[in-house]
This record gives C-alpha cells, structure tokens and sequence, in this order.
C-alpha cells in the first residue's frame, strides 16, 4: 500500500483521540469487529459516525468472494467452529443496530485516494464496480510471525506463508531442542494461550511434569459489546452425533443487568443430554470475558446442571446469569435420575 494513503496500522488507530467520522475496514480477523465497535463507542452524539466492514480471505483455505452472514464466524474468529452461531448472529445484529455496515459480498480489488471539498477523503474499488468513501480505512490482513529476520534456514527450520513455525504437542519445532510458542505458531494467537503456551514449552525442555487442558482454554473477544467462550459449541456437538440441552440467561432477566443498562447481553450453557455435565459456555454482553471463568472451572471439574442449580451466587451480580441459565436447561431436560433429600 502507498505511504501516502490515508490508512493505518491497528495499533496506530487504537492510540487515536479523535474517532473518525467515517471508517472502512478491509479485514480477515476479528481486529476489524473490535475497532469499528471501539470507534463508534468512542464518537460523540455529534459525529454520527458510520462504519462498514469487508472481508479479506488471506489464504487459500478461507472462503473468497461471496460471503454469507452465516460465514462471519469465520472472520470473527480465526476459525467458525470456535464461536457459537447463536452469539455471532447477536454481534451481527449488535453492529447492525450500532451503523455498522457487513459488505460480506464483496471484495477489495483498489484502494486510492481523493480531494473532495470536505478534505482528502480513501475510496476504496470494490471488484463488484462499487466505490466507498471514507475519512479513514483500515487495511489488516491478520498477525504475521515476525520469523522472517531470525535466520531459521541456519537452523534447518521452515515457516509458512505467514512466518508461522510448524510444532508438535510439545511446542519443539523440527529441530527438537529449539522450541516456539504464542503467535509465530498460530492459533489461537492469544497472550493468555501464549503465556500457558511457554510455561509447558519450558517444563518440557527442563524435563519437569506438567499438565494443561488446552480444550478448556477461554476466548474472549474485545467487541462492543465483548464475546467469551470455552468448551464446545451447538453446531460441533451436532455434527459429532452428542445429545445436549441449552439453557441461557438474557441480561436483562438478571438484577445486574438492569442495573447495568445491558438489555442485549445473553449467556449460554450446553449440557450434555445424559450425563447433564456441563460442555460449553458462550457469552457475549458486558463482562463477558470474566463471566466465563466460572464455567471453566465447572468444566475442568466436570461439573453438571445441578452444580449451578444447587449453588448461591451473590446478588446482584452476572453470575447469577449461570443459576438461571441452568434452571432454563433443567426444565427442559426433566428431572435427574437421582433426588436430594435435606433431613430435618
């Protein structure tokens, strides 16, 4: 891209005072959901800021060109089975409702810029014949690995197109006593996955045991309003055949939530059908991202329906959230097998 574009890096963006009155993001990755939500949070009444979105495939096994409002997963998250359906529609309709526009069918084929009589302004060529303008664009294709500058071929190691290191269960690349971790090896490319990620990496090398549960490592996603996940979702527990039962919570059903003013927020346990042991949470509201560490550690302890049925929570507070989502999935799954029976 030509230096004197009216475009940013991400970071750049995220340090401005001043949210533009117009932004276009061209994104493969979720940077583009949490800076337009952040720009629009940070605008004044004023400034009626408008946003849209356009996905940008960055290899060959993301989808190209046409793209449903189904496959946004995809690009909310670096992969869709990560994020629950239901949770991606409710950020969908969030941005929608907030002057986000989703182009989800189109491509960038150009981007120059222009002189108008308000300034200079980015336009950007859509491969459908379309022009948008904007005051500001921003242009991200994801995270690289900074592998490019560390001499691997020296060391017999290879990267990928993205300056990504292949590595096996124990994070050792090809070279078995040279180990990588965080982002150079790929998803998820978080810094709580990546801290977790160089504590076993070091154990190992050092020979000392440890264990880890990377299937219940939390997402959290830092949209307006935040999404937060751990454990399996919906559509992964259709496919493989699992029996289940949903229960959720709306925010606006909890004391909390009414305090907070958050009318839209939604958290919602997966139980399976059997067994009633707790299998995902998805959340997305305010607080998400803390809200999910209670069923984390329900799941690392392989918790069930009843644990959060049987368990007091303070009031008020979110986490009452996990009671009546759990109340919700116990009607509909009837009774447990068993009784509790409280003597006198």
């Amino acid at each position: 891209m030509p230096d004197h574009l009216s475009a940013e890096h991400l970071e750049g963006y995220r340090q401005r005072t001043l949210a533009p009155r117009e932004l276009l993001a061209a994104d493969d990755h979720l940077a583009a959901c949490e800076v337009c939500r952040q720009q629009l949070r940070d605008a004044t009444p004023l400034q009626a800021p408008r946003a849209s979105i356009l996905p940008l495939p960055s290899d060959d096994s993301a989808p190209a060109g046409h793209l449903s409002s189904a496959q946004l997963a995809a690009y909310v998250s670096d992969t869709a089975d990560d994020v629950d359906r239901e949770i991606v529609d409710a950020l969908i309709y969030q941005m929608r409702q907030n002057r986000v526009t989703l182009r989800l069918g189109e491509e960038v084929g150009a981007i120059d810029t222009i002189d108008t009589e308000f300034g200079d302004r980015v336009r950007i060529h859509l491969s459908s014949g379309k022009k948008l303008t904007a005051e500001k664009a921003l242009y991200s294709v994801g995270r690289v690995g900074a592998t490019d500058t560390l001499g691997l071929e020296a060391l017999n190691l290879h990267s990928d197109g993205r300056g990504r290191i292949k590595v096996n269960g124990t994070y050792q690349t090809e070279v078995p006593n040279i180990y990588a971790v965080g982002d150079v090896i790929g998803f998820p490319s978080l810094a709580s996955t990546s801290m977790e990620q160089g504590r076993l990496a070091a154990c190992h090398a050092f020979g000392l045991p440890a264990t880890s549960v990377p299937e219940l490592f939390p997402y959290g996603i830092y949209t307006i309003p935040e999404i937060s996940m751990v454990g399996r979702t919906e559509e992964e527990l259709t496919e493989q055949g699992v029996p289940y039962e949903v229960g959720k919570a709306q925010y606006r059903e909890i004391a909390r939530g009414q305090i907070m003013g958050d009318s839209t927020g939604l958290l919602k346990l997966i139980f399976h059908l059997g067994t009633r042991q707790l299998l995902g949470v998805h959340i997305i509201g305010e607080g998400a991202s803390e809200l999910v560490h209670i069923g984390q550690a329900v799941m690392a302890f392989e918790g069930t329906v009843d644990y959060f049925i049987n368990t007091v929570f303070n009031y008020p507070t979110l986490a009452e959230c996990y009671k009546t989502a759990a109340f919700d999935a116990s009607n509909r799954m009837g009774s447990p097998q068993h009784t509790i029976r409280l003597k006198a």
